[in-house]
């Protein structure tokens, strides 16, 4: 006999979670465990308890893989406010890039239909449902992340789990940043600078790391302003300038940059990238600033919002995917996680893989201008 996805489908969350502690170690679990381990391919409707909810997501295997003899990175792609896992992964690059460079991709999916639709916990007032009610956003995406880590236990590079989203998605990729910094190891955030007061990853979490992370931005945006300022919905932002001297700081990046593809005349001019190097933590930071392409939704016209359809002709994904690549190359901070509070074992971690002491893994950075402890 053996348990379809079915059977636990009609079932709540929490008795799921009861169901499957009482089951553990047996043949029964073993095989419907087994059972659900998703070949190549694109697989929707993937369920997860978190929080007393049963939460989803879409995930992308590509073709080429061996799940028998293949260690490949895993991106988590993040839908917009209002938008869903579906459009995500149709409108980002992400997908395909993903079947051509032979990665593991992940979208999640946000919650609440209504009043405005899906929503991610992106910080203070970003955005809608999910942020008013405090949703714990953060946990739901490291749940995705540890239960693929068990999923696919020889298939994922564990210094090469990256994440990215757009617009509200982009918000909250910049809350991983600082509170899945043991668990990600590169960012990229589209069409969304830093919330304010939500910036800063001092204190966020006693095991926070400098990470590497691109953020992308339209100097047209008139959803989210390229100057900083109350966004459509009214959440404040930082400015691009003042999000990446927020990294750079975090970072402990030089002043100025050490790459410039295209040197601008204004932020309208066409693409250009500043890639800031020689960080001390050795977690680089990057911006690339693009002519925006507009969404057009019935009675909403969202003028140069839309990243990945930029006039610039600028390829999201290639770019991001590239950066975090490169950035996680070579020698770079270790990449699972260490102990480092009471609560946090060295044994519930790979105990073949070298780790920090707490002392070390933890890195306190300066103060960030004008930005206050993630909430």
């Amino acid at each position: 006999m053996m348990l379809s996805r079915r059977v636990f489908a009609s079932l709540p969350c929490v008795r799921i979670t009861l169901i499957v502690a009482a089951l553990a170690g047996s043949s029964l679990l073993s095989g419907a465990v087994a059972a659900r381990v998703p070949g190549p391919g694109l697989h929707t409707g993937e369920d997860i308890c978190h929080d007393g909810q049963t939460r989803s997501y879409d995930i992308r295997i590509p073709s080429g893989i061996d799940l028998d003899d293949s260690i490949v990175p895993l991106v988590v792609d993040l839908h917009g406010f209002t938008a869903n896992s579906t459009i995500q992964r149709q409108t980002s690059g992400f997908d395909e890039l993903a079947e051509s460079k032979g990665f593991i991709v992940v979208y999640p999916q946000g919650l609440f239909q209504n009043p405005d639709g899906p929503s991610w916990n992106g910080g203070p007032n970003c955005c809608g449902a999910a942020s008013s009610g405090h949703v714990d956003d953060v946990g739901f995406i490291r749940a995705i992340i540890e239960e693929l880590l068990a999923t696919y236990t020889d298939n994922i590079d564990r210094s090469r789990i990256f994440a990215t989203g757009a617009s509200n998605g982009g918000a909250l990729t910049e809350m991983l940043a600082c509170k899945a910094s043991d668990l990600i190891t590169a960012f990229a955030p589209v069409a969304f600078p830093a919330v304010n007061n939500s910036a800063d990853c001092s204190g966020s979490c006693p095991y926070y790391r400098p990470r590497p992370i691109i953020v992308f931005q339209a100097g047209n945006d008139e959803v989210i302003p390229f100057n900083g300022g109350p966004t459509v919905l009214g959440t404040p932002v930082m400015s691009a300038d003042d999000t990446i001297a927020v990294w750079r700081q975090i970072n402990r990046c030089p002043a100025t940059s050490s790459f410039n593809a295209v040197p601008p005349s204004s932020s309208l001019e066409p693409a250009f990238c500043k890639r800031y190097e020689n960080c001390d933590t050795r977690a680089m930071v990057e911006r690339c600033t693009v002519r925006g392409g507009d969404i057009v939704v019935p009675g909403v016209s969202m003028t140069g919002h839309d990243l990945y359809n930029n006039l610039d002709n600028l390829p999201i994904a290639e770019t991001a995917y590239a950066f975090m690549m490169g950035a996680t190359a070579g020698e770079y901070l270790p990449a699972q996680r260490c102990a480092a509070s009471a609560d946090l074992t060295a044994s519930e971690y790979e105990p073949d893989l070298s780790c920090q002491s707490a002392a070390e893994s933890t890195v306190q950075p300066p103060a960030a201008p004008g930005a206050l402890t993630v909430q």
